[in-house]
């Protein structure tokens, strides 16, 4: 029997205190869904907001259901082989959100 299940909306972001100095393209992210590579980017375009839109509203639609999705987040700083001693002691924390709706027909 194959269930039917409504499509999911869900998106992923992080609520952000980060020194101006780390808003650079050499601190990076990926997010992984079940091992595989969905998103990606780096902190150079945040501005002055304090969230960064990882994964942006998307569609799911499961085959079947319940379904459990694994996702990993990884954030590092990138060497370029230039000077990063400005980096050391910079403040950087997040807070997680994840959010998802069922849709309906």
């Amino acid at each position: 029997i194959l269930l039917q299940m409504p499509p999911l909306n869900f998106f992923l972001f992080l609520i952000l205190l980060i020194s101006e100095e780390l808003k650079i393209a050499n601190y990076k992210y990926e997010l992984l869904e079940d091992k595989k590579l969905i998103a990606n980017g780096n902190f150079a375009s945040i501005g002055s907001a304090n969230s960064l839109k990882i994964l942006p509203m998307s569609l799911l639609t499961p085959k079947t259901y319940p379904k459990a999705y694994t996702y990993e987040l990884y954030i590092w700083l990138s060497d370029d082989n230039t000077n990063q001693n400005n980096l050391m002691n910079k403040g950087f924390s997040a807070k997680v959100n994840i959010n998802s709706a069922v849709k309906s027909k």
